[in-house]
């Protein structure tokens, strides 16, 4: 078994997004996302899949199926929810929910399927396998050890096939159904308060049997808000513990409510909230509790699961529903037994009866004369002047025989999925969920009309966003910039609640070189407009052109001519005082020649050395 993880967003068929780079997880490994999404492009097997950490991977990120694909393994939350299993996708493995709210082992949508059992984690919302939209998961499913940790959770069309049990603390549910999800599978508390086995509300919907758990109050399946539950139920071990349990408009069609210790009912509604109890069998001691004022009969239920048919459905004088309902309706008589069916009412070329198996005698004499036979009875066809109506095949459901022929009825009856949500059709109420146009694409066909919700573009949103079909449709494009890249007089983002930080306090036209602009502000400074130049007259020659631009000025300063001029002079001078005081400065009986050929007369100690320059020597 080893650690295997994703290092960038793609698929899974791309060798290149897992670890090493050189091969794809295979059959015995434990699969992280590692922070990245994994599409999952083909059918592929490997031991479990992660969202939690690993020796080396991160927690976070998810995978998601694209297509007709399925993945072998279990799926195990952790930061985030697991495996997203989308339209026609397939996972054959167990989920487990994470340890923080929304983090799902599993999540179904769009017809996605799970064929594996679902256990919540250790957060409320962390839910084993949620169900939406058609998700469906087959197997069974256990509620967690927190307040809201749910096996299964379905609603909008989610549907779970399997046997649910609460958990061990309490809202969390074995399956929680609303908004139309269903739970088809038995039911059982669990062992805390409130550790409901199934949780219907909102029009949620129990197919199954339930049982009460081994506390009080942790119910087999609670109904509320319109919840329903068709099937049996069964109290639990200890008072309180209620097989199932109404108010607020739940409903319960029970086939048999069995009471096992004083207390703890088969099926218990609460006074004065609407529920409905209709309970067709009862053993035990304890089977039910009905408060007062709650409807015991079919006459409010708008679904087709009923147990019980309508009294005017019922052969006259038959006793049904436990001796508590009779028959009403009247066979084919003559009128003088109406409650006796007589074959010589029905024409010879009609059957009745059950499984249509008794043929008519009457003769009606040239084809369909009566004689003294109510009007009411024979067609409007018929010499004699019938007036029954026939009814137009258009108007029987299709293949279902009418009239004397018989013939064949035409209409399609559409099913309950295909009719809008509480509009009746057939024996039952639609079940589509039609959405608003505003939620609809616009110019999509919806209802009556067409979709008015308008997607903005990929280059208006900003790039960390995604949105669309499964939350990834689509992902923006425009790049958000930071708030040190925007000018401090500036602010950006959401309601322009944003700042920017970038200090624009000495951009002013004074400080920005002329002919040049930033952010708008058009340069004046003139860097030459107060520079000094020197004069030509101190400028070397050797500088032939300065100024503002380089070709002002020329210099016209020669310094080597300047020195040679200066010392020149200077020797013409030292010249002059050695001539004039040579007799002084130069030893008698020596004859030297100066560097300005004077040859001294003066005697030894005659007078100092003097003289302008230094240039003379004893």
């Amino acid at each position: 078994m080893a650690e295997r993880y994703a290092t960038k967003t793609g698929n899974w068929s791309d060798v290149s997004v897992w670890d090493g780079g050189l091969s794809l997880p295979g059959v015995g490994d434990d699969v992280y996302a590692n922070g990245y999404t994994v599409t999952i492009n083909d059918d592929y097997t490997c031991l479990c899949l992660h969202t939690d950490a690993g020796n080396t991977a991160a927690a976070g990120g998810k995978f998601q199926t694209s297509g007709a694909v399925t993945i072998t393994a279990d799926s195990q939350a952790g930061a985030s929810r697991c495996l997203e299993v989308n339209a026609d996708g397939v996972q054959v493995g167990d989920s487990t929910g994470g340890k923080a709210n929304n983090t799902y082992g599993t999540y179904c949508s769009y017809g996605g399927i799970q064929n594996g059992n679902s256990t919540s984690g250790s957060g409320s919302g962390a839910y084993g396998t949620y169900c939406v939209y058609g998700g469906i998961q087959n197997g069974n499913s256990t509620g967690g050890s927190v307040s809201g940790a749910r096996g299964t959770y379905c609603q909008y069309g989610g549907i779970h096939n399997g046997d649910s049990t609460g958990g061990s603390a309490s809202n969390a549910y074995g399956t929680y159904c609303q908004n139309g999800g269903i739970h088809n599978g038995d039911s059982t508390g669990g062992s805390v308060s409130g550790a409901h086995g199934t949780y219907c509300t909102y029009g949620g919907i129990h197919n199954g049997d339930s049982t009460g758990g081994s506390v009080s109050d942790a119910y087999g399946t609670y109904c509320h808000n319109g919840g329903i539950h068709n099937g049996d139920s069964t109290g639990g071990s200890v008072s309180g513990a209620h097989g199932t349990y109404c108010q607020n408009g739940g409903k319960i069609i029970c086939p048999l409510a069995t009471g096992t210790v004083n207390g703890a009912y088969g099926v218990v509604t609460v006074a004065n909230t609407g529920a409905m109890a209709y309970i067709l069998a009862e053993s035990g001691d304890y089977p039910k509790s009905i408060g007062a004022n709650t409807d015991t009969t079919l006459d409010n239920i708008q679904f087709g699961w009923a147990f019980v048919p309508a009294s005017n459905k019922v052969k006259l004088g038959t006793s049904f529903n436990n001796a508590t309902q009779s028959g009403a309706y009247y066979p084919p008589n003559l009128d003088t037994d109406p409650g006796v069916e007589d074959a010589a009412a029905v024409l010879t070329t009609a059957h009745y009866g059950e499984d249509n198996a008794i043929q008519g005698t009457g003769e009606g004499g040239g084809g369909y004369t009566y004689g003294d036979e109510d009007a009411a009875k024979v067609l409007t066809t018929a010499a004699g002047a019938g007036t029954y109506q026939p009814v137009d095949p258009a108007d029987v459901r299709a293949g279902t025989d009418v009239g004397v022929s018989p013939a064949v009825g035409t209409l399609a009856v559409p099913a309950a999925a295909d009719v809008r949500y509480g509009e009746d059709v057939d024996d039952t109420t639609g079940t589509c969920y039609v959405p608003a146009a505003a939620d609809v694409q616009f110019g999509v066909n919806v209802d009556a009309t067409t979709g008015t919700f308008t997607s903005p573009a990929v280059g208006k949103v900003i790039d960390d966003t995604s949105w669309g079909a499964g939350g990834v449709e689509f992902t923006g494009t425009y790049h958000a910039p930071e708030a040190a890249e925007v000018i401090s007089t500036a602010v950006f983002g959401p309601a322009s609640g944003t700042a920017g930080t970038y200090d624009v306090s000495n951009v002013s036209a004074g400080n920005i070189k002329d002919g040049v602009s930033i952010g708008g502000v058009e340069g004046t400074y003139d860097p030459m407009a107060a520079a000094v130049f020197p004069a030509e007259a101190n400028v070397e020659v050797a500088e032939t052109a300065y100024g503002p631009t380089g070709a002002e000025y020329a210099g016209a300063l020669d310094l080597a001519a300047a020195e040679a001029a200066a010392a020149s002079a200077q020797h013409a001078t030292d010249a002059a005082f050695l001539e004039t005081n040579k007799d002084e400065i130069i030893p008698n009986g020596t004859d030297i020649l100066g560097e300005f050929g004077v040859t001294g007369t003066a005697v030894v100690g005659g007078g100092p050395l003097v003289g302008p320059s230094a240039l003379v020597s004893c």
